[in-house]
């Protein structure tokens, strides 16, 4: 009977360690995943695959610090520092600049369809009242970017300073 106790008591001291064990393990699994989407990202020339893998990663790096906050990767993340090459700041910043990026692309208007016979006379003008609107979007759209951007790394550097 004394040899249960001291087995169930063994086991019950030996849980929290394989516990914690386990919960690196799988920081460290997600942190590698996330590692590899960044790079994924950083290698499309499509800006929408690129949004969508930067936004993967992302979702890794706040899936380790949720999930699993008693790692040393999660302590670390959660402070802005860098691991396995990449940062929770860093990872956001580019996740929302490829998602500006991609909600560019997608919302840049297909060169219009030739115009039918009798308009054929307004067509010049139409074209150019749709090339300044265009630009128009465009200008205010890379602002925008520029001003999201800005503050992004703004957050960033006084996480940083902090």
């Amino acid at each position: 009977m004394r040899g249960w106790v001291v087995a169930i008591v063994l086991l019950m001291l030996a849980a929290p360690q394989a516990s914690a064990a386990d919960s690196q393990l799988q920081a460290n699994r997600l942190l590698v995943q996330a590692v590899a989407l960044a790079a994924q990202a950083g290698a499309s020339a499509r800006p929408d695959d690129r949004a969508a893998a930067y936004g993967d990663a992302l979702g890794h790096l706040k899936r380790i610090i949720a999930d699993h906050p008693d790692t040393h990767v999660a302590a670390a993340l959660a402070t802005g520092q860098q691991v396995g090459g990449i940062s929770l700041p860093l990872v956001q910043v580019l996740a929302e600049l490829s998602r500006l990026q991609a909600a560019e692309a997608s919302e840049t208007p297909a060169e219009p369809a030739a115009p039918a016979a009798p308009a054929a006379s307004l067509a010049p003008a139409v074209n150019q009242a749709l090339r300044a609107e265009n630009e128009k979007l465009r200008a205010a759209l890379t602002a925008e970017r520029n001003q999201v951007t800005s503050l992004l790394l703004e957050q960033v550097r006084l996480r940083n300073a902090a």
